[in-house]
């Protein structure tokens, strides 16, 4: 368990199809993560989105990562990562839609060999239930 958040801002270049840019970040508060201290996540993606009949909306995004542990920010990592997505809107008025969605993130970050001696990999894997908001 985390917090999160994603920040999107795109547009649409044919009926149904969103092409967008994201900001992300992730940072567990200890509850099943296995690491003797916390640190924190950011992903700058580009990605991609459909609309399917009844407001239905499936998308991807990809692009690179960063991870530090909160005690020890220079030791950033950086690697690539990607989401899927999937979630329903409404039409709360004219322009502005809510909904809920689920995103299955990814990240992968490699490691400095220099480091203690030893080559560390950090992969990330999370499920996260989301509320959209959206103007359009």
């Amino acid at each position: 368990m985390g917090f999160g958040f994603a920040l999107d801002a795109g547009a649409a270049v044919i009926d149904n199809l969103v092409v967008f840019g994201r900001v992300r970040g992730y940072s567990p508060n200890g509850l099943g993560v296995h690491t003797s201290s916390s640190f924190g996540a950011l992903g700058l993606r580009i990605g991609v989105g459909y609309f399917l009949p009844g407001n239905f909306g499936v998308g991807a995004a990809l692009g690179p990562s960063w991870a530090s542990k909160k005690d020890r920010p220079e030791d950033m990592r950086m690697g690539f990562g990607f989401e899927l997505e999937a979630g329903k809107q409404w039409w709360m008025g004219r322009h502005w839609g809510i909904g809920p969605g689920l995103r299955f993130s990814y990240a992968t970050m490699s490691g400095d060999s220099t480091v203690r001696g030893s080559y560390q990999r950090l992969t990330l894997m999370l499920i996260a239930a989301l509320i959209s908001v959206s103007y359009g």
